[in-house]
C-alpha cells in the first residue's frame, strides 16, 4: 500500500526502509505463534510487533483507513463514517434476518471489550487457514470482499491465497473464481457490487 495506484503518499522512504527491517522480526515472532497458538505470550508479542511497528506508521498517515483516497474524519470512529451501514444494520428488517435480540442495543462499529480480547489472545497473529478447505467443502458459499484502497483489509494477501487455494486441484470443484478488473488491478472475485447501501429497501433472502 505504499506505493499505490492513487499516488497517495502514506509513507516516507525512511519509515519504508524500517518498516521493511522490522517486518523480519514480526514474521519470526508470527511463525512462532503460529507453532504454538497455546502460548498467548509469544502471539501477543507477534501483535504487537504488527501493530507498533508495521500498521502505526500507516496510522500517522492520517487518511481513511478503508479508503486511503479519502482523509482521515477525525470526527468520526476510525476515521470513517459509518452512518450508512449504521442504518443499514440497524433497520428492523436486517436485524430480524439475522435473529439479532430485540433487547440488544444498536450495531457498533467496535466494540472495545471485543477488541481488546482479541488483543491479548493475540488473535491476529494465529493462523486460520486450515478451515477454510471445511467451510468450502461443505458446501458454504464465500466472499472474499477487499479493495485495493483498504487498509484495513489486505487484498494483495486476500488474493494471493485464494489464487493458491484455486490451483490446488482438490479445490477445483469448490472454488472457482473469476476474474475482472477493479481500480486498475486484476482481483480474483466472484462478482461485483456497485450500488450504495438503501436501508429503506427491502432485503430478499438471497442477498443475505
Amino acid at each position: 500500500m505504499a506505493n499505490n495506484v492513487y499516488n497517495i503518499s502514506l509513507l516516507t522512504p525512511a519509515q519504508t526502509q524500517q518498516m521493511r527491517s522490522d517486518a523480519a522480526e514480526c514474521v519470526d515472532l508470527t511463525h512462532k505463534c503460529q507453532l504454538d497458538n497455546a502460548n498467548l505470550s509469544i502471539c501477543s508479542d507477534a501483535q504487537g510487533c504488527w501493530k507498533q511497528k508495521l500498521i502505526a506508521p500507516f496510522e500517522a498517515a492520517q487518511r481513511n483507513r478503508y479508503d486511503i483516497r479519502q482523509p482521515c474524519h477525525s470526527d468520526f470512529p476510525l476515521c470513517n463514517n459509518f452512518s450508512d451501514i449504521h442504518a443499514y444494520l440497524d433497520s428492523p428488517r436486517v436485524r430480524e434476518m439475522l435473529l439479532v435480540d430485540s433487547e440488544l442495543g444498536p450495531w457498533l462499529e467496535i466494540n472495545k471489550d471485543v477488541f481488546e480480547t482479541f488483543v491479548t489472545d493475540g488473535d491476529w497473529s494465529m493462523s486460520y487457514d486450515t478451515y477454510i478447505a471445511d467451510l468450502l467443502n461443505d458446501g458454504l458459499r464465500v466472499l472474499i470482499y477487499a479493495g485495493d484502497a483498504d487498509l484495513m483489509c489486505n487484498w494483495i494477501g486476500n488474493r494471493a491465497w485464494t489464487e493458491l487455494y484455486h490451483q490446488e486441484p482438490q479445490m477445483h470443484h469448490t472454488f472457482s473464481p473469476g476474474t475482472t478488473t477493479r481500480n486498475h488491478h486484476t482481483l480474483t472475485t466472484c462478482g461485483m457490487i456497485d450500488e450504495p447501501l438503501d436501508a429503506s429497501r427491502p432485503t430478499t433472502d438471497e442477498e443475505m
